[in-house]
């Protein structure tokens, strides 16, 4: 994401939370005219991509099964309710990465699998760290956004 790099905007501008915030945003406005584009935002692998493949695995799984769908998930709770009719217990995702470059890391050197822009943009926007609920006291140099519900410190 440009933005992390946009030095004219705050750092709660540039923040995740900020990102998050304007999708919310775009929600209610889809809310309000009705029929609306889907948007994908800061999707990833995991869990991004990997959502779409659970759902359709426990789609398969009802269709190989003959489970007999009341009709197609859509929320949270549908998907959950179907994964428990359907008893699946866990769903565990790994990774493995197999590329391997001919030439051998520097003791001290970093190789990463990212895509160019992902490493940058995840690597130079600003750090976040929510204070939880739990918490008694906010800390004294900790600072609120001026914007939205959340806090951080």
């Amino acid at each position: 994401m440009l933005v992390f790099f946009e030095k004219s905007l705050s750092t709660s501008q540039r923040s995740v939370y900020f990102s998050r915030h304007e999708s919310l945003a775009v929600r209610e406005y889809q809310n309000q005219i009705g029929k609306f584009p889907t948007v994908i935002t800061s999707h990833g692998a995991n869990p991004g991509i990997v959502s779409h493949f659970v759902k359709m695995a426990l789609l398969n799984i009802a269709k190989d099964t003959g489970y007999v769908l009341p009709k197609k998930p859509t929320t949270r709770q549908e998907w959950a309710a179907l994964a428990h009719a359907l008893e699946v217990k866990t769903i565990h995702i790994a990774e493995r990465d197999t590329q391997v470059g001919n030439v051998p890391r520097k003791l001290g050197e970093i190789h990463s699998t990212w895509s160019v822009e992902g490493f940058i943009s995840e690597s130079v926007q600003p750090s976040e760290l929510a204070w939880g609920t739990n918490e008694k006291q906010f800390p004294k140099d900790g600072h609120k956004h001026d914007f939205g519900d959340m806090v951080y410190g």
